[in-house]
């Protein structure tokens, strides 16, 4: 050591003068500090530096011949290494012409070391040349400044280290934490040049200089080592106590929490690892910025800023309880205003430096911390990986990558966002990408394509957005090109390209550098016609948009880059691709020269965006299946004041709580569509997974509930009809009204509030709407419901009303605590928006009990508001528009109905004749056959199906029909199924297709023309048939109820109907219901577990043993009871196999639970040979026998027409169901025995034989129709479940997707399909 150091002071000794000795030791304690890469731009002034720089070994250099360019082409080195880069310039405006570099770098904290050379300080301000007020000049974007004097001996040289030292120091934030530029302003005299002697202009004086300047024992250790003379310890910064961490922990373990993830600008790759890896301890959905990194990996939000563009994903309703924003700002102005919006528990604002980046001030609390600190602060804390990204977000993301991808590559439009997601797409696997300010980088984020490869290394693009500007912004891509190394993609825009048009030089002269440029020429500042400036177009174009004619070829040319003109999307997609194969290296550039107009370019933006919003609403909507029945009016012809109503319940409420009112509505001839809201009877809403609290947040808001309403009212063909709501319902009905008044003829609100109008009473009402979810599923549901019916809200209704309090409380028993708790949170009125404006409209009507205080306080205000208004077009309405229920309390519609119903038919009343409502076209229209065929079917079974006769069957076979058909331009396809049941049916399989067979034949032969009027099924079906097929054939029942099944499917596709049963329902005045409930088929207790969980209606095949049976099926119950609660429900089948005394001794072995579960015994006796008097006789023996311990219902004896409905009629026994099967009676037949049964208060059950999906959806629908009992109709007291539950033993359906995806749990109403579905 002491050697080296005499050698090295020596040489150091033998410097010609002081200006070189100095700029000597600064560049090499640079080096020794990790400093090695400078630009010179070079000048007199700076010429020792620039020497000190050239003749070191471990130094890298640039030249630039622009000091602007330079300083940017410094910041993009910087970037790309990580490290300062020293950029050393000449004194005066060479000086001031790194000042935007500097802004950027400071924004940003990228380190830069600004070596200024400047003249001594007593030439400043006495005009000497060249000579400017150097130091501070760039105020306070530079993180530390120093004026150094003129080199002297007064000045230590180890001082001199030292503040270079500091500057390094500094420049890495390793003092502040807060990284950037630091400039060191270095005075020079002469001699500039390394040369002793004389001094230059003053011969007089001379350049020597003491050698014992040296001679310190500071300097004899520097000269020893390769160690700066001091080195400043990065301050280690561990987040190990911090509660707010601890908080955030504490919401990432709660399963359903919301945490939102917005990852800004990063750094590198590790970072965004880091991040990627906090993402998924947290369980966040993470909206992660172009800039990031992470914006095209997999599990991310995909296009957030368009899919934010849905009204129906606003942040206020998602219930966000946190917001984590790491890294730099964000570029989507959208997402920033969901940030702003979301109003979270908590906002954590992490960030690399010690300073304030809140632009909304919306954080609460700063977090100056590493990403690295932060992800190890949550391993600490034991926070485990989530298995994958939020699913809701992952469904809507791989929705808007849909859209985006057919919209944007399938068009063959050659537009800036085709450019940014073409780059996106095919940027080479280990290149960078760096982005220019303006509308590139907006369109990189919003379009950039995801990729699925999750091992390709993260490489944050690199843009300029610490401010933002577009100037030095290909300079910056040559300098980050030439620190990382590697094949390197620009998106610049035209003006920015035009700002930085020198930069070509440094591009010309780049050497083995491998960089595209692609310059989106737009001719002018397109962005402006994106802002508010684009309506005033007197000055928009001139002054904003700034036209221009730049030749970019002719640039080019001059500077000698490559160049290639682009003016199609496959010809930018040929050359991009090509610049991104391996290639010797290079600068090129790529010009997309665009032909859309600025104007059009918004409207393709907004296309883009309103698509993918669209698609977003559509995806959400379609995890809302609300439950409904729709009722016809007695009177459907009646010509005064005949209205469709809409009837939506109130909190933990169901459509059944309507069904007195829907009585009376319906006798005055009125349809009746009565809802379930989400969260409430047999509505399903999302996959039922457990733990999203997205899906929960989301599914649940006000919005999407109008939104699916207003879509059932569309599917349905229900024109403006007459909305009436009670409390939630009310609410729900005022928004309609609101959002759509398009689709609403009068709006009806029953004691519900039309919104809260200050920000206050809103946070203060969800706050205490979150403390009654809380208590709702932390105490029993029956302990609930007694503390809240006992509040002074419902003014003593307990005790008022004893006898309809218990039965309101018995359906309130049905409700799912859970989803009730989603549904007063998603939709609480503090997140409702106000609706207070409907009370100025003469369509808006309002009524409330007598003897609730509070919402009389509301009426009184509405009164105020409405100004009179309650006159109609035509003169002044009869009807008021508030009403009192006097003995009523806030539960008006359950006590009573009368009133309510009386109110409503005077509403219809008062508006008829206002405004004459469409009815629905006749069905007198005919559809031409086009083509007829067959395909055969062949399903396996899970294992061999044991009947109760016949052999062990393997598979399933039968026959596809396949009806094509055309009414008017309108061409669909309807198709049936054709699958006898051996040993039921008479007729082979082999008979059925040769019947079939010469049916379609001479349908082929001679197409026959189909009127819509089938689709009555009134019995026009059976007499077109008759007449349509070949003479002299009888069809048989399998062939007959495939071809109905084809037939109607064919007609309600063409004729646009809303369901395949709703001509049938309304002809036989039955009421259609959403869903159709199924019962499970089990035989043993193992079978109520696995695929059969979630049923509540089991049917049990008995009929051997009588007191085996009944130990079995006792078992059974007890079973179901535990599984399923008070709602499980058994079905007993014993196919005619007993005695009277056999069944006599089975019914009086069951026990009492199992009894109170039994629903009803099929066929429990034989058939006698004395005809069906006498067998009923025995039903009638059997129930006197066994005191009518339980029912009975009717099924082969029925379906093979020993029985007919006069017999019924006749039998005395406690028949409450008959058992029907379309596969055997056909579909027309099917409905009129049901309609019988529901006129004599008995359950009609469909029942199916082992068929597809194909006619298992048909009698699905054909279910619904008679899931609900009509008006006028005795209730049988047997649940609307029905025989489909043989697809449980299919082990693959020609449906897709099958029909068991179809089926869902509907709490505790068990198995259930949806028919839209």
């Amino acid at each position: 050591g002491s050697e080296q150091a005499t050698l090295r002071l020596k040489s150091l000794g033998e410097l010609p003068n002081m200006n070189t000795l100095w700029a000597s030791l600064i560049v090499e304690e640079c080096v020794r500090l990790g400093v090695t890469n400078f630009v010179i731009c070079a000048g007199s002034r700076s010429t020792p530096l620039v020497v000190a720089v050239a003749r070191h070994p471990h130094t890298q250099a640039v030249v630039n011949h622009d000091e602007r360019s330079g300083a940017f082409y410094a910041l993009g080195w910087a970037k790309a290494t990580r490290r300062p880069v020293g950029i050393i310039v000449t004194s005066g405006t060479a000086v001031a012409n790194l000042l935007p570099a500097v802004v950027e770098a400071a924004m940003s904290q990228v380190p830069l070391l600004l070596l200024t050379a400047d003249r001594p300080a007593e030439l400043r301000e006495t005009g000497a040349n060249q000579t400017i007020t150097q130091p501070g000049i760039f105020g306070p974007y530079a993180r530390w400044v120093k004026d150094m004097p003129c080199p002297t001996v007064e000045f230590p040289a180890q001082a001199l280290l030292g503040d270079i030292d500091l500057a390094i120091a500094h420049a890495d934030g390793l003092l502040s934490g807060n990284p950037g530029p630091v400039h060191l302003n270095m005075c020079f005299r002469e001699n500039l040049a390394p040369d002793g002697g004389a001094v230059r202009g003053a011969p007089e004086r001379t350049s020597a200089w003491d050698p014992s300047y040296l001679d310190t024992p500071q300097m004899h250790r520097w000269c020893s080592g390769n160690e700066p003379r001091s080195v400043y310890v990065r301050p280690v910064l561990s987040l190990g106590v911090s509660s707010v961490v601890d908080e955030l922990v504490e919401f990432a373990r709660r399963q359903d929490s919301r945490i939102i993830l917005l990852v800004g600008s990063l750094r590198h790759a590790d970072e965004a690892l880091m991040v990627e890896d906090m993402a998924q301890r947290l369980g966040a959905a993470v909206f992660a910025d172009i800039t990031s990194g992470l914006r095209q990996r997999p599990g991310v939000v995909h296009f957030a800023d368009q899919l934010l563009n849905c009204p129906l994903l606003a942040a206020d309703l998602l219930q966000i309880d946190v917001v984590l924003h790491v890294g730099g700002p964000l570029v989507s102005a959208r997402l920033n205003a969901f940030s702003k919006a979301a109003e979270p528990q908590l906002h954590i604002r992490v960030a690399h430096a010690p300073i304030r980046m809140d632009q909304d001030y919306t954080v609460t609390h700063h977090i100056p911390c590493s990403l690295q600190a932060l992800a190890e602060a949550l391993v600490e804390r034991g926070l485990s990986r989530y298995p994958g990204p939020p699913a809701f977000w992952k469904r809507l993301s791989d929705a808007a990558e849909e859209v985006v991808d057919a919209l944007l590559t399938q068009s063959g439009a050659f537009t800036e966002p085709f450019v940014a997601h073409t780059v996106s797409r095919l940027l080479h696997p280990g290149g960078h990408l760096q982005i220019s300010s303006s509308m590139p980088i907006r369109d990189l984020d919003f379009f950039s394509k995801p990729s699925l490869d999750a091992t390709l290394t993260p490489h944050p693009p690199v843009a300029n957005r610490g401010a933002a500007g577009i100037d030095g912004v290909m300079s910056t891509a040559a300098g980050f090109c030439h620190g990382v190394g590697a094949p390197t993609t620009l998106v610049i825009g035209d003006i920015a390209s035009i700002h930085d048009i020198n930069a070509l030089q440094q591009l010309a002269s780049a050497g083995d550098l491998s960089l595209t440029v692609v310059i989106v020429n737009n001719f002018g500042g397109g962005i402006f016609n994106f802002l508010p400036i684009a309506k005033h177009t007197d000055v928009l174009s001139q002054y904003f948009n700034e036209p221009h004619a730049v030749n970019f070829a002719a640039a080019c040319q001059a500077f000698g880059v490559a160049y290639t003109l682009c003016e199609s999307a496959r010809d930018f997609e040929f050359a991009y691709t090509q610049s991104q194969a391996p290639v010797p290296p290079g600068c090129r550039v790529i010009e997309a020269r665009m032909r859309v107009s600025h104007e059009d370019n918004v409207l393709v933006h907004k296309k883009l965006g309103q698509a993918v919003a669209e698609r977003a609403k559509a995806e959400i909507l379609s995890q809302i299946q609300l439950g409904w029945s729709h009722s016809v009016g007695t009177d459907a012809n009646q010509e005064a004041g005949n209205e469709t109503f809409v009837l939506l319940h109130g909190w933990l409420g169901e459509k059944a709580d309507w069904a007195d009112v829907t009585k009376l509505l319906t006798e005055s001839g009125h349809d009746v569509l009565s809802i379930d809201l989400p969260g409430h009877g047999v509505a399903e809403v999302g996959s039922n997974r457990v733990g999203d609290g997205w899906e929960a947040a989301a599914l649940y808001s006000l919005p999407v509930m109008v939104e699916a309403l207003s879509d059932v009212l569309q599917r349905l063909h229900i024109k403006c009809p007459i909305v009436a709501g009670y409390s939630l319902g009310g609410r729900v009905a005022m928004s309609l009204a609101t959002l759509h008044p398009e689709q609403v003829r009068g709006t009806v609100a029953l004691s519900a509030h039309p919104g809260l109008e200050s920000n206050i009473e809103r946070r203060q009402r969800c706050i205490g709407d979150a403390a009654v979810a809380r208590r709702l599923t932390a105490v029993s549901f029956a302990d609930f419901l007694k503390a809240w019916y006992a509040a002074p809200l419902w003014s003593g209704f307990v005790e008022r009303s004893p006898d309809v309090y218990a039965s309101m409380l018995a359906k309130r028993l049905r409700a799912r605590p859970k989803s009730a708790s989603l549904a007063l949170l998603g939709m609480s009125l503090g997140r409702q928006a106000s609706c207070w404006k409907l009370a100025s409209l003469h369509t808006f009507w309002y009524a409330y009990g007598g003897l609730d205080s509070k919402f009389a306080g509301v009426a009184a205000e509405i009164e105020r508001r409405s100004q009179a208004s309650a006159g109609v077009a035509n003169g002044k309405s009869t009807c008021p528009r508030v009403c009192s229920v006097a003995s009523a309390g806030h539960a008006v519609v359950e006590e009573c109905p009368r009133e309510v119903a009386s109110f409503l038919n005077q509403i219809a009343a008062s508006l008829c004749g206002t405004s004459p409502l469409p009815r629905p076209p006749p069905l007198g229209s005919v559809v031409q056959i086009k083509a007829v065929w067959s395909e055969p079917l062949e399903l396996a079974l899970k294992a061999p199906l044991l009947l109760s006769r016949g052999d062990p069957m393997p598979r399933r076979s039968g026959i596809l029909i396949v009806l094509q058909g055309v009414l008017s331009d309108v061409c669909a396809a309807g198709v049936g199924e054709v699958c006898p049941l051996p040993m039921f049916h008479q007729e082979s399989l082999a008979q059925a297709e040769e019947q079939l067979n010469l049916v379609l034949k001479a349908w082929s032969q001679k197409p026959p023309a189909v009127p819509l009027e089938l689709m009555r099924l009134n019995g026009a079906m059976g007499r077109w048939l008759a007449q349509s097929c070949p003479r002299g054939q009888e069809l048989l029942p399998s062939v007959r109820s495939g071809l109905e099944m084809a037939l109607l499917h064919l007609l309600g596709r063409v004729s646009g109907a809303p369901h395949l049963g709703a001509a049938a329902a309304a002809e036989h005045g039955l009421s259609c219901a959403s869903h159709a409930g199924i019962n499970a088929l089990v035989a043993r207790e193992e079978d109520l577990n696995g695929a059969l969980g979630g049923v509540t209606v089991v049917k049990v095949k008995v009929g051997k043993d009588p007191g085996e049976d009944a130990n079995r099926v006792n078992t059974l119950a007890n079973a179901l009871q535990i599984q399923r609660g008070p709602s499980a429900r058994l079905r007993l089948d014993a196919n005619q196999a007993w005695s009277v005394d056999d069944a006599a001794a089975f019914i009086n072995a069951l026990s009492e639970q199992s009894v109170e579960m039994v629903e009803y015994l099929e066929e429990p006796v034989q058939w006698t040979a004395e005809g069906a008097e006498s067998f009923l006789r025995s039903w009638e023996e059997l129930a006197e026998r066994t005191s009518n311990r339980i029912a009975f219902a009717v099924d082969e004896s029925l379906t093979e027409t020993a029985l007919s409905t006069r017999h019924l009629e006749a039998c005395e026994a406690p028949v409450v169901a008959l058992v029907l099967k379309p596969a055997l009676q056909g579909i027309e037949q099917t409905l009129k025995f049901a309609a019988w049964s529901l006129r004599h208060g008995a359950q009609p059950v469909v029942s199916s034989a082992f068929e597809s999906g194909v006619a298992l959806c048909h009698f699905a629908i054909l279910a619904a129709v008679m899931s609900a009992p009509a008006q006028g109709m005795r209730a049988s007291g047997v649940s609307a479940c029905h025989g489909l539950g043989t697809f449980t033993r299919l082990a693959e359906d020609v449906l897709d997707p099958p029909f068991a995806d179809l089926v869902d749990v509907h709490g505790c109403s068990g198995w259930g399909v949806s028919i839209f579905r």
